[in-house]
């Protein structure tokens, strides 16, 4: 596996409080599949001591099911750094020919990242983190159905502070839904939205291979195959708009993407967004809940009349069910950073996906 174990005692305990939302700043701004084993043969399956492989596999994955199911919460959360995360990254900024690194001390050689805005931020202090944040819900059965949620944390933010300010853990719990919630690290505590790796194309598909084998390696080798199938949701708050875009035009996943939620989480690339939601009929379920004059919630309105000019049907109210082709464009007067858990309604994630009719593995 790619993944390193990094060391989360401290953190893990962190993560598991529940706070209110704190203040990270508004923006300024396949793998190769596993050949399937052949089901038995009838002769084989009559009688599991007639096949003790089958047997012994059967009684594992069985175990193993058991065990992720029966964990306590402080062992539902982990941590995990996996090389082909968001960061580190080398490369060009987006499709331009500009280095994302534009800058260098001439006397530390210290590399710097330039946002839009002229503010320049150091590698080594914002762009060298690889941890991914996994959570699974209670009672989590790798052996049912089930989906990967993932969530793209806002500017001058972590993975860590997200996890707690949103209170993103007991929001997949109390959605009552059999999941896996995965917060990889973006831009740490950057006024910058750069997905980092996902700017290249099929980058997202590289981190799926990747979180699966993480998965499988803590839920049993057995459901390896079926996190590698699993159905996706994507969750972007503010500046993680921009991750969520690059994967939906480019992560080589798109497929396997039945949902999408953007929380105040609209400032550009509405052109990847709409491209997304005219070509995928039947599997391309949208919320966007969007600030009240801000430039989200106007990209919010041009997208939907895009879509209705394009014959989609858009509401603007917020789902209580939510089906494959449902598209809501909602704006609210709650301020930015209380929106991931104010919503309205009151613990959004949650009620999304609590509302969420998809067809899961």
């Amino acid at each position: 596996m790619n993944g390193r174990a990094i060391v989360i005692g401290v953190v893990v305990l962190g993560l598991m409080a529940v706070a209110a939302v704190g203040a990270p700043p508004a923006p300024s701004e396949k793998p190769k599949k596993a050949t399937p084993a052949r089901p038995p043969s009838r002769r084989q399956s009559a009688s599991p001591s007639l096949n003790p492989a089958l047997a012994a596999a059967t009684a594992t994955a069985a175990m193993a099911a058991t065990m992720v199911a029966t964990m306590p919460a402080t062992e539902r959360t982990f941590v995990r750094a996996l090389d082909t995360a968001p960061f580190p990254y080398e490369g060009k900024y987006a499709d331009t020919q500009v280095d994302f690194f534009d800058a260098v001390d001439p006397q530390t050689g210290r590399r710097f990242h330039t946002n839009r805005y002229g503010q320049r931020f150091a590698e080594a202090d914002h762009y060298r983190d690889a941890s991914v944040l996994f959570h699974l819900s209670p009672g989590f059965d790798p052996s049912r159905p089930f989906s990967l949620v993932f969530f793209f944390h806002g500017n001058q933010s972590s993975a860590s502070d997200s996890f707690r300010d949103f209170r993103l853990g007991e929001q997949l719990d109390r959605a009552g839904r059999n999941a896996v919630l995965i917060v990889p690290q973006l831009a740490r505590q950057a006024a910058d939205s750069s997905p980092g790796k996902f700017f290249r194309a099929g980058a997202f598909k590289a981190f799926l291979a990747d979180v699966a084998a993480t998965l499988a390696e803590r839920c049993g080798a057995a459901h390896l195959e079926r996190f590698r199938q699993a159905p996706l949701v994507l969750i972007g708050f503010s500046g993680g708009y921009k991750s969520v875009a690059y994967i939906l035009d480019r992560g080589g996943a798109t497929s396997r993407v039945k949902a999408v939620l953007l929380l105040d989480a609209l400032y550009e690339d509405v052109d990847k967004f709409s491209a997304w939601l005219t070509r995928n009929p039947g599997r391309r379920a949208f919320v966007l809940l969007a600030g009240k004059g801000t430039s989200s919630a106007s990209n919010g309105r041009a997208l939907a009349h895009f879509l209705r000019q394009h014959g989609v049907a858009t509401a603007k109210s917020w789902p209580t069910a939510l089906g494959p082709d449902g598209i809501h464009v909602v704006e609210t007067t709650t301020e930015h950073l209380k929106i991931p858990v104010a919503g309205p309604p009151t613990l959004p994630i949650a009620s999304f996906l609590r509302a969420l009719e998809v067809r899961t593995r």
